[in-house]
């Protein structure tokens, strides 16, 4: 859990368990595993990188700070510009767009992790998987996303549209 969300915490002293607050950006919990602090509908909200050694399926633990959509189950995703893969949500239930800001936090956040699949919050809908032949790879797709976003939010000059991988 990060120190900042900490105040959600109903237990703080739970004897079979230890909590770490986590405040640095990223942090190694083991070799290959490194919780990542993105922000999002809460100010510490994270996902989980999964890269242990000689791993051919790099992956992003993602919960809610990244929601798939429907799309991204599409043969090829990115193969149109304009098709999203990810939402970036402040409310998943009302589908309340995160400020387009923090929509570049996140990406800020996970842009320096290599990934070819994701695990979110909703099994059938949230994970998605990076498959040979498409036309972005999965880490392209939630760039793609994000400028989608935060374009259809009438922020078509924001410093998002400047990243590139």
């Amino acid at each position: 859990m990060t120190e900042v969300d900490s105040v959600w915490a109903n237990r703080k002293d739970a004897p079979s368990a230890t909590l770490k607050l986590l405040k640095d950006p990223t942090t190694q919990l083991l070799p290959g595993l490194t919780a990542v602090i993105c922000g999002g509908h809460f100010p510490g909200s994270m996902v989980l990188h999964s890269a242990p050694p000689n791993t051919s399926l790099p992956t992003l633990f993602v919960a809610d700070t990244i929601f798939a959509v429907a799309s991204s189950k599409n043969p090829d995703p990115g193969k149109r510009k304009d098709t999203m893969s990810y939402q970036f949500l402040w409310s998943i239930p009302n589908m309340i767009p995160l400020p387009p800001d923090t929509v570049m936090q996140i990406w800020k956040a996970l842009k320096p992790f290599e990934f070819k699949a994701t695990y979110g919050v909703m099994a059938k809908i949230s994970n998605v998987f990076e498959k040979p032949g498409q036309t972005l790879s999965l880490k392209q797709r939630v760039l793609q996303s994000a400028k989608i976003a935060v374009k259809a939010m009438g922020y078509a000059d924001h410093s998002i549209f400047a990243e590139k991988l």
